[in-house]
């Protein structure tokens, strides 16, 4: 994926796998491609996926990422986080929804941004016309 792909996102669901810790250090990477093109913050929901298969990899004697660590690299990067099992279904739709309502709630808030620059760009005067439509030629 590159990163023109983030540059009109309006929201992004990064998905790691819990039983690899190289699919968790990704994560950094791509909230930082995602800062780098998009203009402004977009939502982001990060999922810790397959946790059906945390407990197996666990007592196989497999290190896995915890909930915890997903929690932090979600709070230090401003982004909302679930885990979730594709394979059960566990939180799937939850955190599709979870990232739809963030999306409309930040699209909200910059249709009232820029509703309110319109208006106030309409309540200006400008000096040098105003002085103009008095002075008869």
């Amino acid at each position: 994926v590159t990163k023109t792909y983030f540059r009109r996102a309006d929201g992004v669901m990064l998905l790691y796998d819990v039983t690899s810790d190289r699919s968790f250090c990704s994560v950094r990477h791509w909230v930082q491609c995602i800062d780098d093109v998009s203009e402004k913050r977009i939502p982001i929901i990060l999922c810790g996926n397959k946790v059906d298969q945390r407990a197996i990899q666990q007592a196989d004697g497999r290190r896995c990422v915890g909930a915890e660590e997903g929690e932090k690299m979600a709070r230090e990067n401003s982004a909302i986080f679930m885990e979730t099992s594709s394979k059960d279904g566990s939180n799937i739709l939850d955190s599709l929804v979870l990232l739809a309502r963030e999306m409309c709630s930040s699209e909200d808030v910059e249709v009232q941004t820029s509703t309110l620059m319109i208006r106030e760009e309409k309540n200006k005067k400008n000096c040098c016309s105003a002085g103009r439509r008095g002075s008869v030629r």
